[in-house]
C-alpha cells in the first residue's frame, strides 16, 4: 500500500530527525542542582511541552534522567493542545487540584509559556537566555531568569 509506505517514510524521517535533536541537546549540571534544590524545598515539578513527537521528548528526559523529577508530564502531542492554550494550563491544575495561587510557570518562550500561563493567571518566570525583549508590552513575566540556576534566588 502507496500510503502506509509513506507513513513508514515519515516516520523513519521523523525519527532521524528526532535523533539528531537528542544528540544535539545538553543539560548542564548545574540545572540539575537548581531542581534538586527547588525539589528539597518541597517544590513539584510538572512539565508541559510542545513537543510534536512524544518519544523524542521521553527519550531527552531519559537521556539526562529527568522524568522522575516530574509528578506529570503533559507532552501536547499527547494531550492534544500546545501551549499558550489555556486548556493544557488548566488540565495541569486540575490534574493535581492545584489553585492558579499554588503553581507558577517556568518557560523560555514568550509566546508558549508567558503569554499562555498569564491568561490563565498563573505567575511566570520567564527564562530569557537569549535576552530577548518583550514582545507584548501588556503581558510582563512575573520574574525573569537568564539561567535556570537564578532561580535559587527567587525561591
Amino acid at each position: 500500500n502507496h500510503h502506509e509506505d509513506q507513513n513508514v517514510i515519515l516516520n523513519n524521517m521523523t525519527e532521524a530527525h528526532m535523533t539528531g535533536l537528542v544528540s544535539a541537546t545538553t543539560f548542564p549540571e548545574e540545572n540539575r542542582s537548581t531542581l534538586d534544590y527547588l525539589k528539597d524545598k518541597g517544590y513539584k515539578f510538572v512539565l508541559i511541552s510542545n513537543f510534536d513527537y512524544a518519544p523524542t521528548a521521553f527519550e531527552l528526559l531519559d537521556r539526562y534522567d529527568l522524568r522522575n523529577y516530574f509528578e506529570k508530564i503533559y507532552i501536547s502531542i499527547e494531550v492534544g493542545w500546545r501551549k499558550p492554550s489555556k486548556k493544557i494550563f488548566q488540565k495541569a491544575l486540575d490534574d493535581l487540584k492545584l489553585k492558579i495561587t499554588e503553581a507558577i510557570h517556568i518557560g523560555d518562550n514568550y509566546s508558549a509559556d508567558i503569554i499562555g500561563a498569564t491568561e490563565v493567571g498563573i505567575d511566570t518566570v520567564w527564562l530569557n537566555r537569549k535576552q530577548e525583549a518583550l514582545k507584548d508590552q501588556n503581558t510582563n513575566p512575573d520574574y525573569t531568569i537568564y539561567n535556570l540556576p537564578e532561580l535559587n534566588r527567587i525561591f
